[in-house]
């Protein structure tokens, strides 16, 4: 049996839009429910990495800045520009002796 081009389209379309239900619901139950650590507001699930602090802890948009955060930018600072500015004394140093 024989379909026309509109019939492979629609088709397609249904088959589309129950694909991406079923993955809505897989990720609804993949996905643990995730509250603000402050203020215990649900924190959406595709906002989880923007909202996720560098101490370890989830907050959402309003706390996300104001928190007492325990991480350590300093010395993260700190050994990411010794990791930075190595390869450059080395170079200099090159540069010196020539």
């Amino acid at each position: 049996m024989l379909y026309h081009k509109n019939d492979y389209q629609t088709m397609l379309k249904y088959i589309h839009k129950i694909l991406f239900i079923r993955y809505l619901l897989m990720i609804k139950h993949i996905m643990p429910k995730v509250n603000c650590k402050l203020c215990n507001k649900k924190i959406i699930s595709y906002l989880k990495p923007a909202c996720t602090c560098k101490c370890g802890f989830m907050f959402c948009g309003t706390h996300l800045h104001d928190h007492e955060c325990s991480f350590d930018y300093k010395t993260k600072f700190k050994d990411e520009m010794k990791v930075i500015n190595d390869p450059l004394k080395q170079l200099s140093v090159k540069v010196d002796q020539i």
